[in-house]
């Protein structure tokens, strides 16, 4: 054993691994016969081949390994932990507990393992922000090395992380190497930015049409096969081809794949694993490429870039390689359909995408089965089936669709109908409110121009002459203050009128229907009792499952159906979720958009409503 100060005794902790009491260590002595009995671990790290002026992995390893052999470290008992290029210094390890937020490096968590096992008594680095560059990092890792009696070397000397002093020097630097990594981040933002703004470019600009010439040529070279390509992929979206209509995105993807054309481009020293396919995402990243019209993009702005303009008839370069206004159409064609929420509005089904299971808090979705008469029966079920804790389907119902629209559409009619009212007199609310605030202005031109015409024109024509010009301009002024009051008071007059064909909903649009179901509800949850709805202003509803009995052979007939909504239903609901947690982790994931500033218990629970 070592010569310490106190001896150190071993001790069994609640997880049944061996802890060391590592009160007042005293700092291992150069060439210390004793020190062979160590077991070591040397860790290495490099995020990417040009971070900073750090050393590469091999230097970092010689360099530790020698001075372990200065030490008189036993090479029988020294273990080597080599993180692969990319690995991050402000990453944690996965103690398999969720504690950390990923992602994890792995050498370090299997390094951590083995501290935790007790099959290592010293840990060596290069330098201290090989093994963290973060000060939570280098928290958690210095405690459990402390917690398990494990010293630090940084730089050939023992760190001393056991002692007061040395835990704030470990601090210190984990503080230092922070500020460090920082400051290189920002002087990286700020030259790049600076580049932006003066038409240069901030990263490698290669892409489909164009090639970099080299690194820090800030030069491309346009490869003109390829942005003939680009010009029909924007005439497609928009104008349409071989006189057919616009098409849409996946339209364009297959028919560049039935001419075989590709569109993939390869990095350097890689190779496209489908070359043959065009992806979707392919063709959307082209139509969104500024790059086109001789614009570079950087952190959300569009910054003019000479660069990338084409030579046009008299050599200069002054041509895109898309006209501008083609370009904004096609931007305006693509923001139509990027509004959250209105994905589902063209599908079949009425509840596509409002319906969720009870369990995981998943979208259902309709699947189709055939009977045996040759009708098709469609049912809504839950197909989540990846991720780490996937929906065993305990806690949810299989209900036809047909059944769960009937439901949807007699029983809560009232909050469709409410959010119906409320599109349309927000649509023509805001038509009048605009031509009234432009009315509005023109009373004002039209009686500052009445005032100051009078005043010049008295004592320059005669009384008559007066009038008459007085009388043209007051009838101006009143045609305009007559429209200004027929608008306002339809203001007043339609806050409460109701159109009678909205107590009907089969004679409207069915993507008008379902908007205003996406806008009543925030889900209808089918649960494992009954279906729960939840509208979007805090309020919830809930109706039984009406099954048939388990004697009668289960028909068309016989299916299983819905009671109306309940008050003691709406109670009951609170318990009818498996798992509260799971169904608002679903939630979230599936849409965020809606679900952001809500709170957990907002999301599954609200205040109980019979909807009638």
């Amino acid at each position: 054993m070592l010569h310490m100060k106190i001896l150190i005794s071993v001790i069994k902790s609640d997880r049944g691994v061996e802890m060391k009491n590592n009160h007042d260590i005293e700092p291992l002595q150069w060439g210390d016969p004793r020190n062979a009995l160590l077991r070591i671990a040397v860790y290495a790290r490099k995020s990417t081949a040009t971070e900073g002026r750090s050393h590469s992995r091999a230097e970092q390893l010689e360099r530790c390994i020698a001075d372990a052999n200065a030490l008189g470290f036993s090479p029988q008992n020294i273990t080597i932990f080599e993180e692969a290029e990319g690995q991050k210094g402000d990453w944690y390890w996965d103690d398999g507990r969720d504690r950390f937020d990923p992602p994890y490096r792995p050498e370090l968590t299997r390094m951590m393992g083995a501290v935790e096992a007790g099959a290592i008594d010293v840990v060596m680095v290069y330098k201290a922000d090989r093994l963290y560059r973060d000060n939570g990092v280098a928290d958690a890792i210095l405690k459990r090395f402390i917690e398990f009696g494990v010293r630090f070397f940084a730089q050939g000397r023992d760190v001393e992380i056991h002692s007061a002093r040395g835990l704030y020097q470990a601090a210190v630097d984990g503080a230092a190497a922070r500020q460090w990594r920082d400051q290189i981040s920002e002087d990286i933002r700020r030259d790049q930015q600076y580049k932006a703004e003066r038409g240069m470019f901030s990263r490698n600009p290669s892409c489909f049409g164009y090639r970099s010439k080299g690194l820090k040529t800030q030069e491309v070279e346009p490869v003109h096969a390829e942005l003939e390509i680009v010009r029909r992929i924007f005439a497609m979206f928009v104008v349409g081809d071989n006189g057919s209509g616009p098409c849409g995105i996946t339209a364009i993807a297959n028919k560049l794949m039935d001419e075989h054309v590709r569109i993939s481009v390869s990095a350097r020293n890689h190779q496209v694993m489908h070359p043959e396919k065009v992806y979707t995402s392919q063709v959307r990243t082209i139509l969104s490429n500024c790059m086109y019209v001789g614009r570079w993009r950087h952190r959300g702005q569009e910054y003019r870039c000479d660069r990338l303009l084409l030579s046009g008839p008299d050599g200069c370069k002054t041509e895109t390689v898309v006209p501008i206004p083609l370009f904004e159409e096609a931007q305006r064609k693509l923001a139509n359909g990027l509004v959250p929420g209105t994905k589902s509005l063209g599908a079949t089904h009425l509840l596509t995408g409002i319906v969720v299971c009870g369990q995981c808090g998943r979208p259902m979705t309709i699947n189709h089965r055939k009977r045996l008469d040759g009708s098709v029966r469609q049912q809504f079920i839950c197909n989540h089936k990846r991720g780490s804790r996937p929906c065993n389907r305990r806690g949810t119902k299989i209900v036809q669709a047909d059944v769960l629209d009937a439901w949807v559409t007699g029983h809560l009619l009232p909050c469709i109908v409410t959010e119906l009212k409320l599109v349309r007199a927000s649509s023509g609310r805001d038509a009048a409110l605009a031509a009234r605030t432009e009315l509005e202005r023109q009373l004002g031109v039209l009686r500052e121009r009445e005032s100051g015409e009078l005043s010049k024109l008295i004592g320059v024509l005669d009384a008559d002459q007066l009038a008459g010009v007085a009388a043209k301009f007051r009838e101006e002024r009143l045609q305009v203050e007559e429209r200004l009051r027929l608008i306002e008071s339809g203001l007043v007059s339609g806050r409460d009128s109701l159109p009678a064909e909205l107590q009907n909903l089969e004679g409207l649009p069915k993507a008008a229907v379902k908007d205003a179901i996406r806008r009543a509800f925030l889900w209808i949850a089918l649960t494992e009792r009954g279906v729960v709805a939840m509208t979007t202003w805090g309020t919830s509803t809930a109706a039984f499952y009406a099954d048939p009995s388990s004697s009668t052979y289960r028909t068309r007939e016989s299916r299983r159906t819905l009671e109306p909504p309940s008050w003691s239903a709406a109670i009951e609901s609170i318990d009818w979720f498996v798992d509260a947690k799971e169904f608002v982790r679903g939630q979230r994931e599936s849409q965020p958009h809606r679900t952001r500033a809500l709170a957990d218990h907002e999301v599954v629970h609200a205040s109980i409503e019979e909807v009638t």
